[in-house]
């Protein structure tokens, strides 16, 4: 996956704001790319249960996280740790330990919350590994069919 070209493309797609700014700054942005993060992986979530059913929406809504995740790195001059290579690729494709895909979602969450709170990049980046881990290996996502529908949306 061409994580630096996804990432230009979310610098370019329009903002997508959950919530009304009070006074724009460099925090409030960052909670809103946080916030929209939150909300990008929670409707994602909510069509697991559907996989089979719904899978283009599911490819989407990872989509729509992806660039949520990549939007918030912009931000934060983040996007270099998010840069994963092959090899690294083909392991999130490997065994998938987690039954619950409730303590996943909850291991994401957390780990972005300590981020966003700590001011630190390694638990975000955690949480980015933990949701490429999830979508290619627990939905058995393609990389390849994720990056062209990633670009459909927003190149």
């Amino acid at each position: 996956m061409d994580i630096a070209r996804m990432a230009r493309l979310a610098y370019q797609s329009e903002d997508r704001s959950i919530l009304p700014f009070k006074h724009p700054s460099e925090s409030e942005r960052w909670a809103s790319g946080m916030v929209a993060l939150n909300v990008a992986l929670a409707d994602l979530m909510s069509l697991v249960r559907q996989q089979e059913e719904l899978a283009d929406q599911l490819v989407a809504a990872y989509c729509e996280a992806l660039r949520a995740f990549l939007a918030v790195a912009n931000d934060k001059q983040w996007t270099s740790f998010l840069f994963i290579d092959e090899q690294q690729l083909a392991a999130f494709q490997g065994k998938w330990t987690n039954d619950s895909d409730n303590a996943v979602y909850l291991i994401m969450q957390q780990q972005l919350n300590k981020s966003y709170f700590e001011h630190r990049h390694q638990p975000f980046v955690r949480a980015w590994h933990v949701f490429l881990k999830f979508g290619f290996s627990r939905l058995r996502l393609d990389p390849v069919t994720v990056e062209m529908k990633y670009v459909t949306m927003f190149g």
